[in-house]
C-alpha cells in the first residue's frame, strides 16, 4: 500500500487536548493502517482506541497491541461496563415486558412504548427525554430513577449504563483520565451518546469515519451529531487500495444522488492498476451461474435475507455436483437466525406451540394476530421472515417442501467461504470485507433514503477483484433518483452510459438477530461487549 500525500499529512497531523481531528476515509483507503501509523509515531502519549463493537475490536487488537504498548484497545460498551459497575452489579442485558410492566405497573402498550422511548433517550446526547409530556413522561423518569439508583430490581440494558456515563461528568473524567488521547474508528456508526461521551477537554480527540457506510441507522444512529460536531482539523483520505476507478465513480455517483447533504460528498479515487468493472446486468442469477461455469469464484449480497434464501435456492437447484456455497457468519447461524423462526410461523399457524422454539412467538395465539402485531409496529425483522412463509404457505406441503430445501442447502454449503464457490451474504454481514467478484440481487434502493442509499454504497464497495454487477433496475432507480417507475433504456453490459456523469473530475482522479426473545433469561455477560 503506497503512502499518498494525504496519507502522510493526516499521520504528521498534530492535535492537543480539546482538539478533535476527524478523519473522513474511503472505503479501502488503510483507514486502520493509518490510525496505527498515527499512533506509531506518538510513543510518548497514553493512547486509548475505542471500537463500535468487538469485532471491530478485535481486528484492532491484532495491528494495536502487539506493537503498540502505549496503545488500549476498548470497545465503547466495555469502558462503561466498568465505570458503572457500581450501578448494574454486572446484572445487565435486557430486561423482560414482565420485569418494566410489573414495576411500572403499566399497560403492555405502554411497557412497548416506555422500550422505544428508552432506546431514542440513550441514543442521543441529551440529558432528559425532549418532546414528551405527561403520564409517558412520568413512566420513562421512573423507570430512568430505578436504573440508575444502583439498585436496579432487574437487569440493567447495554446501552443504558452507557448512557448513565455519558449524563456523569464526574465519572467520565475519571474514566478517561488515564490517557492523553482517544481515537475513534468507524464514527459514523456511534450514536449521538456515544460521541457526546467523549465531548472532554483533558485529552485529545481523533475520529475516522465515513459516513456514506453508516448503515445502523435502525440503531438510531443518524449521523447529525458527528456531522455537526465542533471539529478544528478536517482531514480526508479519497484514495482507494481495493478497486480501480469504475467502482470508485460509481461510490462518488451513489454519494452525490443520496439525500446526504451535497456538501458532505467525498469522490472517491482508485487505483488504475487494479482492474476492477463495473457491469450493469438484467439477471443477477445468469451472472452468478455464468461466473460458476467460467470457474470464478462470486459472492452475492442482498439488502434482505429473505431475498438471500430465495437466490440460494435458486442458485443450487443448477449448481454442479462438486460445487459448493457458503454464507458469511455460517449456514447454521443463518438458519437458526432467518429460517427457523419461519418454521416458527408454520407451527403457530397449524396450532402445533409446543413446537415452536420462539418464546416471543409462542404469546401469541394465532398466527393472524402475531401477523397483525408485526404490520403494526412496522417490525422489519418479522415481516421479512413472513415474505418467506408466505411463499410457501400457499402450497401444499409447504413446510415440508421448505425443510427440503434447507437440507438441500445445507448438502451444498461448506464450512470454508474461502473454498465455496459461490457465498452470501447480507450487506451487514458483509461490512468490512473485500471479494472477487461481486453479484447484488435487486432489493436495494427500495426506497430511495440516506440510509437505503448508504447499504446500497457499502454493497458497491465489496469488491476487490474481477467484477461488480449491479442489477439494471436498481441503477435505474439511482440514475431516477427513487423513481423505478420510470423508464430509461440501458445497455446491460456497458458502463459507457455512466461516464456521462463524470466529465467535471480532475483528470487524475483515478489516483463495514434482532428477535424479540424477551423471556429468556441470560445473566452472562462478555465485557467486550
Amino acid at each position: 500500500m503506497r503512502e499518498s500525500k494525504q496519507w502522510q499529512a493526516v499521520v504528521s497531523q498534530p492535535v492537543d487536548s480539546g482538539q478533535t481531528l476527524l478523519i473522513t476515509a474511503a472505503p479501502g483507503s488503510g483507514k486502520s493502517i493509518l490510525l496505527r501509523e498515527w499512533c506509531r509515531v506518538r510513543p510518548n502519549n497514553e493512547i486509548l482506541l475505542l471500537a463500535f463493537n468487538r469485532v471491530v475490536k478485535d481486528q484492532l487488537e491484532v495491528n494495536f497491541k502487539s506493537e503498540l504498548p502505549n496503545v488500549e484497545v476498548r470497545t465503547v460498551h466495555s469502558l462503561a461496563f466498568d465505570a458503572t459497575r457500581h450501578l448494574h452489579h454486572g446484572y445487565v442485558g435486557e430486561p423482560t415486558k414482565t420485569d418494566i410492566k410489573n414495576f411500572l405497573e403499566c399497560s403492555w402498550p405502554e411497557v412497548e412504548r416506555q422500550q422505544e422511548l428508552l432506546r431514542l433517550f440513550c441514543a442521543s446526547a441529551s440529558s432528559q427525554l425532549i418532546g414528551h409530556h405527561g403520564r409517558e413522561l412520568q413512566l420513562h423518569n421512573s423507570l430512568w430513577r430505578h436504573f440508575a439508583s444502583g439498585n436496579c430490581s432487574f437487569r440493567v440494558p447495554h446501552n443504558v449504563y452507557l448512557k448513565l456515563l455519558q449524563l456523569n461528568p464526574e465519572l467520565r473524567d475519571q474514566t478517561f483520565e488515564d490517557f492523553d488521547i482517544v481515537v475513534l474508528d468507524e464514527a459514523q456508526d456511534c450514536t449521538a451518546c456515544m460521541l457526546d461521551l467523549l465531548n472532554g477537554n483533558k485529552f485529545a480527540r481523533v475520529f475516522a469515519c465515513d459516513p456514506y457506510q453508516n448503515i445502523y441507522q435502525f440503531n438510531h444512529v443518524d449521523g447529525r451529531y458527528l456531522a455537526d460536531m465542533q471539529v478544528e482539523y478536517r482531514m480526508s483520505l479519497p484514495q482507494s487500495f481495493r478497486f480501480g476507478p469504475q467502482v470508485a465513480q460509481l461510490l462518488t455517483r451513489i454519494a452525490r444522488a443520496s439525500p446526504m447533504p451535497a456538501n458532505s460528498v467525498l469522490e472517491v479515487q482508485g487505483m488504475p492498476e487494479l482492474q476492477t468493472s463495473v457491469e450493469v446486468t438484467v439477471s443477477p442469477s445468469e451472472s452468478i451461474l455464468r461466473l460458476v461455469a467460467e470457474k470464478q469464484k462470486v459472492t452475492v449480497l442482498a439488502r434482505k435475507n429473505s431475498t438471500l434464501f430465495f437466490q440460494a435456492v435458486d442458485v443450487i437447484a443448477s449448481l454442479e455436483d462438486g460445487k459448493s456455497i457458503s454464507f458469511i457468519g455460517g449456514f447454521d447461524v443463518f438458519r437458526t437466525a432467518q429460517l427457523d423462526p419461519v418454521m416458527d410461523l408454520f407451527h403457530l399457524q397449524r396450532g402445533q406451540k409446543d413446537e415452536v422454539k420462539s418464546n416471543y412467538v409462542n404469546k401469541f395465539d394465532s398466527l393472524g394476530s402475531f401477523r397483525s402485531k408485526c404490520e403494526r409496529d412496522d417490525d422489519v425483522e418479522w415481516l421479512t421472515k413472513f415474505n418467506i412463509y408466505d411463499k410457501f404457505s400457499t402450497e401444499r406441503k409447504g413446510l415440508e417442501k421448505l425443510q427440503d430445501l434447507i437440507k438441500g442447502l445445507e448438502d451444498k454449503t461448506d464450512l470454508s467461504s474461502q473454498l465455496a464457490d459461490v457465498v452470501f451474504s447480507t450487506v451487514h454481514q458483509a461490512k468490512g470485507l473485500g471479494f472477487r467478484n461481486v453479484v447484488l440481487l435487486e432489493d436495494f434502493l427500495d426506497e430511495f433514503s440516506m440510509e437505503e442509499c448508504n447499504i446500497f454504497y457499502v454493497a458497491c464497495s465489496r469488491v476487490s477483484t474481477g467484477t461488480l454487477f449491479v442489477p439494471r433496475s436498481v441503477m435505474q432507480t439511482l440514475e431516477l433518483g427513487g423513481h423505478r417507475g420510470r423508464k430509461r433504456a440501458y445497455e446491460p453490459s456497458s458502463f459507457d452510459f455512466f461516464e456521462q456523469d463524470f466529465d467535471d473530475l480532475p483528470e487524475d482522479f483515478e489516483d463495514y438477530s434482532l428477535e424479540q426473545e424477551d423471556d429468556e433469561e441470560d445473566d452472562s455477560y462478555d465485557d467486550d461487549y
